[in-house]
C-alpha cells in the first residue's frame, strides 16, 4: 500500500492540473469569436468543472473514511 502523503501529494498533483486545464479552457473560451467553438469550448469547460468538483468531492470522502 502506498504512503498516505504520496496520495494526497498525487491527488493535489491532479487537482493542479485539472486547475490547470480549465484555466486554459477559459482563456481560449475568452478568445474565441466563432459561436460554434464557443459552444464546444463551453461544453469541455463544464465537463472539467464537473470533473474538478468530483475529485474535490472524492478526496474529501477519503479524508472523512480515514479518519474513522
Amino acid at each position: 500500500m502506498a504512503h498516505p502523503s504520496f496520495n494526497v501529494d498525487k491527488n493535489l498533483l491532479l487537482l493542479y492540473q485539472q486547475t490547470e486545464s480549465i484555466k486554459v479552457l477559459a482563456q481560449r473560451l475568452a478568445r474565441e469569436q466563432s459561436p460554434y467553438a464557443q459552444e464546444a469550448l463551453g461544453q469541455e469547460l463544464d465537463k472539467s468543472l464537473t470533473e474538478l468538483i468530483l475529485m474535490v468531492g472524492d478526496l474529501k470522502s477519503s479524508k472523512t473514511r480515514s479518519r474513522s
